[in-house]
């Protein structure tokens, strides 16, 4: 789980700090966000807000309408964990997803993680 965390980590670094660039100059667009437990982003690409919005769910708007998109979200930090990416989301801006984390054992819980969206543009 390190090993996989670790990866994503590096991904979603290389997206945010030039990748973007690069994969927007390929005909695709990248979004992204690092987000603590408490719901604030702490970097990211794309993002206009995030907020927590109850235990273990989180909001991110981003600055598009990440529909047509893959979206995938892992925990991060030393919990262990999982989370889930779910859009649309009824009564949200299309251009909001949630993120919903989990402890090991499925039970719902605040944890960091990392979301990266990618579109076709």
């Amino acid at each position: 789980m390190k090993v996989v965390n670790s990866i994503l980590v590096i991904v979603a670094a290389w997206v945010m700090w030039g990748g973007a660039v690069q994969a927007q100059s390929l005909g695709f667009t990248s979004l992204s966000a690092v987000v603590d437990q408490k719901g604030i982003t702490t970097i990211g690409s794309g993002v206009q807000n995030s907020s927590r919005v109850g235990t273990g769910i989180y909001v991110i708007e981003f600055t598009r309408d990440p529909t047509a998109c893959t979206m995938v979200a892992t925990v991060r930090g030393r919990k262990l964990g999982f989370a889930s990416v779910r859009h649309p989301v009824a009564g949200l801006s299309p251009n909001r997803i949630k993120v919903f984390t989990f402890s090991q054992t499925g039970v719902a819980t605040n944890l960091g993680f990392n979301v990266l969206v990618s579109c076709a543009s």
